[in-house]
C-alpha cells in the first residue's frame, strides 16, 4: 500500500487473491467516482479475473469490457460514462484500455489502482508499456494511480537491465515471497518436464487426397471469373478504378481469400498432423460450408454470387467420405501426434487433467478430434481465444465454436473434463487450477 509493486510469484502460489485484497483496500480508501481497471493479456483470463473478482468483491460492481461487446463502436463520451456507471472494477485487456486512453474516453485521473496481470509484458511496444509510456509517466504525479504488477516469471530473457526496464516502466519495485517459502512451495505445483523424442522424418507418409485436389482448384483459380471483378468491370463507374486495378494485380478478393486460406490452413495441418488430419479438416470444412453451417456474419459479408463461385469451387475439391481408419493407421498421422498419443495412452485419464498447446484454431479441432479417437478414456475439450474485435471475419476455414467452451476451463478445473487442446489463449495465467 505504500508503494507499486510488482508481485513475482509462482503460479498457483496466490497472486490474484493479493491482487483482489489490495483492489479492496484500494477501494475502500479511494473517492467513490474512482475505479481500479484489472488489465490481462486475453478475453479468456480477462473472464476468470472478473469471476474471481466478482465472487470475492460482491460489494463492489465489476465489469468486463472486450471485443464482443463492440467497443470499438463506442465512439461517444456518453456512451463510456453510461457504461461505467456506478462501476468500481473494469476487467479487460491491455488494448482496450490502451484505445479508450488515446480517444480520451477514459483518464488516468479516474483511475485508482491499475492492476497489470502478467505484467512481464509491460515492455517494448506492448499495448501495457503504451499505457504505461504515453499516459501514466505523462500524467502529473497527484493525478497518477497506484500499481500493482503480478507475474511468475518477471524476467523473460537474460539481457542485463531487463528487470530495470520493467521496474522503470510500471514505476514498481519487483518483490517476491521470502518468509515461510518452503511452506508456501508446498500449495505451488510446478509442473514436471518430460521430454519426448520423435523422429521427424517417421514412415513415409501417404499424400492427402484432398489437400490435392483443393490446391489444384487454388492454383486454377481465374482472377477473370471472380464474381467481384465481374461486377467491378460490369459497371463504368468502376471499370478503372484504383481498387480493381490493385485487385487484378494481387489477386485480393473476399472469394480469392477464402479458398487459399483454407487451402494454407489445410497445408500446415498436413505438415503438422498428417494426411488422414488435412483430409478430415477439408471435409469438415467444405461439408460445414456447403450445408449453410456458417455464422450469420460470415454469409453475410458474401454477394449470391460469390458463395454460389465458392460452392462451385468446393464441389471441385474431391472429399471421399472420412473414416476413423485412416486416422487409426501410423502412415497417415505425423510421428509428433503418435508419440503424444502414445504418452496420453501410458498416463491414462485417472487423476489427470492437461492442456496441449496448438499453432492454429484450426489444429485445435482436428487435433481434438483425433485425440478422441485414440484416447477415448479422456474427456477431452476445446478451447480458443475470443477475438479481441467484433470485426473478425468468419471464415469458411473456421471449425472452431466459441460458444460451447464458456464452461470449459471451469470443467477441467473440476474434473469434468481432463484434457483441453489450446491455442495460446491460455498459454498464460488461465491454467492455474
Amino acid at each position: 500500500m505504500q508503494r507499486n509493486i510488482i508481485v513475482a510469484a509462482d503460479t498457483g502460489s496466490g497472486k490474484t487473491l493479493i491482487a483482489i485484497l489490495r483492489i479492496q483496500a484500494e477501494l475502500e480508501r479511494c473517492s467513490p467516482e474512482k475505479i481500479v481497471w484489472f488489465c490481462v493479456p486475453t478475453v479468456a483470463l480477462a473472464m476468470q479475473q472478473y469471476k474471481a473478482v466478482s465472487a470475492q468483491l460482491p460489494a463492489f460492481q465489476a465489469r468486463v469490457l472486450s471485443g464482443a461487446d463492440n467497443v470499438e463502436f463506442w465512439t461517444e463520451q456518453w456512451i463510456w460514462d453510461e457504461i461505467l456507471k456506478g462501476i468500481r472494477i473494469v476487467v479487460s485487456t491491455h488494448q482496450v484500455l490502451l484505445e479508450a486512453l488515446i480517444h480520451g474516453f477514459v483518464r488516468m485521473k479516474q483511475l485508482a489502482l491499475m492492476v497489470f496481470d502478467e505484467a512481464h509484458s509491460c515492455i517494448g511496444n506492448h499495448p501495457s508499456s503504451r499505457v504505461l509510456r504515453d499516459f501514466y509517466h505523462t500524467s502529473k504525479a497527484d493525478e497518477r494511480p497506484a500499481i500493482l504488477g503480478l507475474t511468475a516469471s518477471p524476467v523473460i530473457n537474460s539481457r542485463v537491465g531487463n528487470l530495470g526496464d520493467l521496474e522503470s516502466n510500471l514505476n514498481a519495485i519487483s518483490r517476491t515471497p521470502k518468509l515461510h517459502r518452503e511452506e508456501l512451495l508446498k500449495f505451488v505445483h510446478r509442473p514436471q518436464l518430460i521430454k519426448l523424442d520423435y523422429f521427424p522424418s517417421g514412415p513415409k507418409f501417404v499424400p492427402s487426397i484432398a489437400l490435392e485436389s483443393l490446391r489444384a482448384v487454388y492454383e486454377g483459380l481465374d482472377i477473370n471469373q471472380d464474381p467481384w471483378i465481374i461486377e467491378m468491370k460490369s459497371d463504368p463507374s468502376t471499370a478503372d478504378c484504383t481498387a480493381l486495378r490493385k485487385a487484378m494485380i494481387s489477386r485480393k478478393t473476399d472469394c480469392y481469400d477464402q479458398i487459399k486460406g483454407l487451402y494454407d490452413k489445410a497445408l500446415a495441418i498436413f505438415g503438422e498432423l498428417g494426411s488422414s488430419a488435412a483430409d478430415y479438416y477439408i471435409h469438415q470444412c467444405i461439408q460445414k460450408f456447403q450445408r449453410g453451417a456458417v455464422e450469420a456474419s460470415f454469409l453475410m459479408e458474401l454477394e449470391d454470387a460469390e458463395k454460389t463461385y465458392l460452392r462451385n469451387k468446393f464441389s471441385q475439391v474431391n472429399i471421399a467420405d472420412q473414416n476413423a481408419d485412416s486416422l487409426a493407421n501410423i502412415h497417415f498421422l505425423t510421428p509428433k501426434v503418435w508419440k503424444l498419443i502414445e504418452f496420453l495412452e501410458a498416463e491414462g485419464s485417472a487423476g489427470f487433467s492437461g492442456l496441449v498447446f496448438v499453432k492454429t484454431r484450426a489444429e485445435v479441432a482436428v487435433l481434438s478430434y483425433i485425440l478422441s479417437l485414440h484416447v477415448s478414456s479422456f474427456a477431452i475439450s476445446t478451447f480458443v481465444g475470443a477475438s479481441s474485435s467484433s470485426r473478425r471475419k468468419n471464415t469458411v476455414g473456421e471449425l472452431a465454436d466459441i460458444k460451447n467452451q464458456k464452461d470449459t476451463l471451469d470443467d477441467l478445473r473440476y474434473g469434468r473434463k481432463d484434457l483441453i487442446v489450446t491455442t495460446n489463449a491460455l498459454e498464460e495465467g488461465t491454467y492455474t487450477f
